[in-house]
């Protein structure tokens, strides 16, 4: 005689796998969000605030159920509500003597009521890092300026070794103390805003935004008139000393056969160079002289 199967194992497994459901979604995770730096400026004190965000719905809430702590070096610590907001809670904590660092992560529990049900949840958040840094920078001298332009930089812990990178260009840079540096502006487009960074041995730190104006190429004379076979002298300079390597300037003519010139480059630390003119083929036409973080300036040309 043929045996039937049981006719309940299944409904049995549905009815399991419901439950399961049920309970997982009254545990979701509320999230927490981390909003301790991972950098922290060293200080005095040697007490550093950690802050996390919860994402808990409080009105679900059991009274008095509800448990934030963050985990520092497997010590667990409790936090405290931040005034004024439902959602924060944070904590000062002690670094203990020669301790550059902490790994820590933050954990929450707290029960809900639901349909007359209660829940418990429990979560906790990944592990981070926060790292003390014996240096930070409080502000630059001035937001804007043209190319070659000295700006100082304030801040605490600068080294010898420190130098200032605008945009993805290094920049000139002088120490003058632990707490002072100043940079030269380098030959980057004008007319444009770069992040500014602090560039160490750990690092680079982000000052801040700077807007680099074109600047004024000046070229004398302002017209050159020459006879063929002839030689002139034409003046390039800048208001500002050219940075490391110097300021090439870049010559454009629609006379090619009739200006014969080397290249123009304004030497490191000087503010302008004379370059000969050799006159070839007689012929009117122009000059267009170009460098990084200036504007184009043109120069009439007359070949006799």
């Amino acid at each position: 005689m043929k045996l039937s199967k049981p006719i309940f194992s299944s409904s049995l497994f549905l009815l399991a796998a419901l439950a399961t459901a049920l309970f997982l979604s009254g545990c979701a995770t509320s999230g927490l969000s981390n909003l301790t730096p991972q950098r922290l400026p060293e200080n005095p004190s040697g007490i550093y605030t950690f802050t996390v965000a919860s994402g808990v719905d409080v009105n679900k809430v059991i009274d008095g159920t509800l448990k934030v702590e963050v985990v520092i070096n497997g010590q667990a610590l409790a936090m405290k509500p931040v005034a004024g907001s439902a959602t924060l809670y944070e904590l000062d904590f002690r670094m203990p003597p020669g301790q550059t660092e902490a790994r820590y992560y933050y954990h929450i529990s707290y029960q809900s009521k639901e349909g007359g049900i209660i829940h418990d949840h429990d979560e906790k958040s990944e592990l981070y890092t926060a790292q003390l840094v014996n240096r930070y920078v409080l502000s630059l001298e001035s937001e804007r300026g043209p190319v070659g332009a000295t700006i100082a930089v304030v801040g605490r812990g600068f080294s010898p070794y420190d130098t200032i990178v605008v945009g993805t260009q290094e920049a000139p840079t002088h120490y003058f103390s632990p707490n002072s540096l100043q940079f030269n502006v380098p030959a980057v487009d004008g007319g444009k805003r770069y992040d500014v960074y602090l560039r160490t041995g750990n690092g680079d730190l982000l000052i801040g935004s700077f807007l680099v104006d074109a600047a004024t190429l000046q070229v004398l004379p302002t017209s050159l008139d020459v006879i063929s076979g002839g030689k002139a002298l034409l003046v390039f300079s800048v208001d500002h000393e050219a940075p490391a390597g110097g300021l090439p300037v870049n010559i454009k003519t629609d006379i090619p056969s009739s200006v014969i010139m080397p290249e123009v480059v304004i030497p490191e630390g000087a503010r302008s160079v004379s370059v000969t003119v050799e006159g070839g083929r007689a012929a009117n036409g122009k000059l267009v002289a170009e460098a990084a973080g200036y504007e184009a300036v043109t120069v009439p040309v007359t070949v006799r």
